[in-house]
């Protein structure tokens, strides 16, 4: 693909933004073409540019190309997009000049961000992207109509309305050996940190970010699948964050591939060492798609029990059959997971897709819970809600689609998977290992 450099622009043009279906590239100012590998043959793709400066995004240019047939699409050229990069991010550039009024009214100087990054702020509108719940049926039937073109459009809007925002820590090379994936980096801003250990040089970063419940709480960390390197991190976070339930949506190897770590006991083991901590599994109950751990973790005189539901039937980047496989699985848990805690960790591999569908879909549940009598929901919203906060959360089209069809389920039964339903035969009562002055303290805060 190629395209002519903007003619007008607000500031020195820092980079280029690339999008092509659920993929993200950022590319040099200086280039004004770029070759995309990979494409599948006989394919459809909606391939975005957008220009950014310090003054913010431009409006973004987009084609939709199609592959062709039979094709060898290794390193295929897009196609073509067209025109120049008019008035890029003049809105934006207003947005930013009234910023700095105000701060120069208040008598502060305006720091500017690096050059090579977006300084936007980006909120992006979702006033058209409410959906009436009465009418969720018919936005479903625009979504699979026409072949999917409903649904490769409404993810487009998503893809370009997505920020990309500051990950330094995750790409600093000491760190770079514990991101499971190479472009999957938690933002900065909302990336969990460990406490710092004296002398070890990054020991505070481990791949997991804090997301927004629907009170605007960082209820939820999403975190990738510990890698073998990282357990020990992983079960860190685990007694820091004062995490009492983990939800694992992969499976330990996937198509060949190690996919997370096995980080607590086999069946033919008691207990395991990880670094410090001693891990027991003290019971398992099977399900037909998942299963429920009992995990008691032990470091020093500090011991705590963590309940881990691990569903096993997910597949990678894809969606699951049916819609009350996931709904009967979100039931099970919310209704009865350990009370105590401040986090619930969700991850899967990247801690992206399969993570981020299920996020959405708990925040949706709980958003069509509080206020019944509302009219509308807003999916996308949810989905860039959570984007703002880590990367290609709900990574997939595919994935957008089936989150839809569970919140639409939902909507139309909520009495068959309220978390309101009663668990009265806990066996066990985490409280008894809770230690009410732990040795762990996230001392850099949230």
């Amino acid at each position: 693909m190629c395209w002519d450099e903007p003619v007008q622009l607000n500031g020195e043009l820092s980079v280029y933004q690339l999008t092509w279906g659920a993929y993200h590239k950022n590319l040099s100012h200086n280039l004004t073409s770029y070759t995309i590998s990979g494409l599948q043959s006989n394919s459809q793709y909606n391939v975005t540019l957008q220009a950014i400066t310090a003054g913010g995004v431009g409006p973004p240019e987009w084609e939709v190309v199609t592959t062709d047939k039979g094709v060898n699409v290794g390193g295929i050229v897009a196609g073509v997009l067209v025109g120049v990069l008019l008035l890029a991010v003049i809105v934006a550039a207003v947005v930013f000049r009234d910023k700095l009024k105000d701060k120069l009214n208040k008598g502060t100087s305006p720091t500017l961000p690096p050059r090579e990054l977006p300084m936007t702020p980006r909120q992006p509108s979702v006033a058209n992207s409410n959906v009436k719940k009465n009418k969720l049926q018919e936005y479903l039937e625009y979504l699979e109509g026409d072949t999917q073109h409903g649904l490769e459009m409404e993810f487009s809007h998503i893809n370009i309305q997505s920020p990309s925002l500051p990950a330094f820590a995750a790409k600093k090379d000491f760190n770079k050996p514990k991101n499971r994936f190479a472009n999957i980096h938690p933002f900065d801003h909302a990336r969990v940190k460990l406490s710092p250990i004296s002398g070890v040089t990054g020991s505070d970063y481990i791949n997991a970010t804090y997301i927004l419940d629907i009170y605007d709480k960082p209820y939820f960390i999403a975190s990738q699948g510990p890698k073998q390197s990282t357990m020990v991190d992983f079960w860190r976070m685990v007694l820091e964050q004062r995490v009492y339930t983990i939800v694992m949506l992969t499976n330990v190897m996937e198509k060949g591939r190690e996919k997370c770590a096995h980080y607590w006991p086999r069946p033919s083991e008691s207990f395991i060492n990880v670094g410090s901590y001693i891990v027991h599994n003290h019971r398992e109950e099977r399900r037909e798609l998942y299963s429920i751990r009992y995990l008691e973790v032990v470091a020093g005189d500090q011991k705590r029990v963590v309940k881990q539901y691990h569903f096993t039937s997910w597949p990678d980047f894809g969606a699951l059959e049916r819609v009350t496989d996931l709904l009967d699985f979100m039931a099970d848990i919310r209704s009865t997971m350990l009370a105590n805690g401040d986090h619930l960790l969700v991850h899967c591999s990247a801690g992206v897709g399969r993570t981020g569908t299920f996020i959405g879909l708990w925040n949706l549940m709980d958003e069509s819970d509080r206020d019944r009598r509302a009219e509308s929901i807003n999916i996308r919203q949810t989905v860039l809600k959570m984007r703002e906060h880590r990367p290609i959360m709900v990574q997939s089209a595919e994935q957008f689609l089936y989150l839809t069809k569970c919140i639409a389920a939902y909507i139309e039964a909520p009495h068959l998977w309220s978390k309101y339903q009663e668990d009265n035969n806990h066996i066990y009562d985490n409280g008894a290992f809770e230690d009410d002055n732990p040795i762990y303290a996230n001392t850099e805060g949230q």
